[in-house]
């Protein structure tokens, strides 16, 4: 029996963590909102909401809006991890665009230059998604290297 997107996705992305990472994955089948991964790198603290989509509608609920919402308003720091089938094409977004991703996906145009956050896509194409995007590529090696930083700045 193969496995579902979610869960390839889940073991690639295992495979390619470093070893001295905790990473501890949340199977929560109740709802609340609690995203998938919990991480832990020099203790420092992140959360990852893991998401896969074959268009560009990425699916977030109401309660992974409002868990994300409440933890940056904390201070936490997480993030949904979008994955783009068929192609191999990651982008992260900051927990605080979950309702943006609800609304509009990983969809590319002009956004508009009053929208909060980085905006910053790393892939080099000088192209923008619609909701503020902290960082895309295809490789994990740059996903790795973003997180490193994020937690860095976060202290």
């Amino acid at each position: 029996m193969s496995q579902q997107p979610e869960a390839q996705f889940w073991s690639t992305l295992k495979r390619n963590l470093p070893k001295h990472w905790f990473v501890n994955r949340i199977e929560n089948r109740m709802g609340g909102g609690v995203p998938d991964l919990y991480i832990c790198i020099d203790g420092k603290s992140l959360w990852l909401e893991l998401k896969v989509t074959k268009s560009h509608r990425v699916n977030v609920s109401p309660n992974q809006i409002a868990w994300h919402y409440s933890f940056n308003r904390s201070q936490g720091a997480s993030f949904f991890l979008v994955k783009t089938l068929p192609s191999s094409t990651l982008f992260l977004f900051e927990g605080t665009h979950g309702r943006g991703l609800a609304e509009h996906g990983v969809k590319f145009g002009v956004r508009d230059s009053g929208s909060s956050g980085s905006g910053s896509l790393d892939s080099g194409s000088g192209s923008q998604t619609v909701v503020p995007c902290a960082w895309s590529g295809d490789t994990y090696k740059g996903l790795i290297d973003y997180l490193n930083l994020s937690t860095d700045l976060s202290t």
